[in-house]
């Protein structure tokens, strides 16, 4: 069984039992980050939307995509869509520059404010690790 699916229902999120949404830079959804380029449209149609009504929700805006965020400059995107709203933050960052995805940090990490680059951000390392 794969774990790949198209998120149909942009409003339908994920809920954390603390009260936050987890909410995805594509709507597509792969277990690993490269199925994402196994379809024609992984962002979806109404992602950008779904994104903004989850920040128009949310007391604080948590970005924690990891490397592969950079796919399709789908971070800039995304950034460019948030950053506009009020203040990011993230747990970590990664050594691309990118807010590192919390399966890789300790239960315990406090959020920290993402100084969004004004450049661009760094690609996707040539290897795979830390996403």
């Amino acid at each position: 069984m794969s774990s790949n699916k198209l998120n149909q229902e942009p409003d339908q999120l994920n809920q954390e039992p603390d009260g936050g949404q987890v909410v995805n830079l594509f709507a597509y959804r792969a277990t690993h980050p490269a199925g994402l380029q196994q379809v024609d449209n992984p962002v979806g149609d109404d992602n950008d939307g779904a994104l903004l009504k989850a920040a128009a929700r949310a007391a604080m805006l948590l970005v924690a995509w990891g490397n592969w965020g950079t796919l399709y400059g789908r971070d800039r995107t995304v950034l460019t869509l948030l950053a506009a709203t009020r203040p990011l933050y993230c747990l970590s960052i990664n050594h691309s520059g990118q807010p590192r995805h919390p399966l890789y940090l300790r239960a315990d990490t406090q959020p920290m404010l993402f100084q969004v680059p004004d450049s661009t951000l760094n690609p996707i390392p040539n290897r795979a690790t830390d996403y």
